[in-house]
């Protein structure tokens, strides 16, 4: 999984690198705009570290532009920081973190709290992939009860030549079997007479 560490003390953030390259693929940025440049990157990391107080953007300020932007507001934030009062914890959480660490940090501590962040990200995805697929499946049901061969206001049969058009470009490309009618069905599947002597002769 990727990381991004936002960290503008480079001992710190030098640190952190180490600490995560075994189990990471790390990324590390030195101030809060490249954090959040990064973090709108189209491979962006779902996954970051963020000091408090850096250069251009604070990690609480980055924290509030990706909860405000659709793109990023799935991303799972942890404020990593040497301010440990409550009001500071209150306000950094507010800000939109996932997760709160002050410093000096335990090594084992922080490898356990991203390994929660890890599962929650995962069940992320699959709800995600899940919505996505009962989005799917709502709409293949629509389209599907609007081919549906009574007629919903009168309920008489429909044998129209645009309704078997519509059931024909559904199956296409879906190994299902060609929308045609079973009178046309049955045609094009009768095996071809044999020509008479007449015919052989012409």
């Amino acid at each position: 999984m990727k990381v991004l560490i936002a960290e503008d003390d480079a001992f710190f953030r030098k640190m952190l690198q180490q600490l995560l390259t075994p189990n990471y693929e790390v990324q590390s940025v030195p101030d809060g705009i490249r954090a959040w440049d990064a973090l709108q990157q189209e491979d962006a990391a779902k996954l970051a570290i963020l000091d408090w107080v850096m250069p251009g953007l604070s990690g609480p300020q980055i924290c509030r532009n990706v909860r405000a932007d659709p793109k990023t507001a799935d991303c799972y934030l942890i404020l990593l920081t040497a301010k440990n009062s409550v009001p500071d914890i209150v306000a950094g959480l507010r800000s939109g973190a996932d997760d709160y660490l002050t410093k000096p940090f335990d090594a084992e501590e922080l490898r356990a709290r991203l390994r929660v962040a890890q599962k929650v990200i995962t069940l992320q995805r699959a709800v995600q992939d899940q919505a996505l697929e009962l989005k799917n499946a709502a709409a293949r049901e629509k389209f599907l009860q609007s081919l549906l061969p009574v007629c919903p206001a009168c309920k008489a049969k429909r044998n129209d030549l645009r309704y078997w058009r519509q059931v024909e470009a559904y199956f296409i490309g879906r190994d299902a079997g060609p929308g045609t009618c079973p009178s046309c069905s049955e045609r094009t599947s009768a095996p071809a007479m044999e020509p008479t002597g007449e015919e052989v002769r012409r």
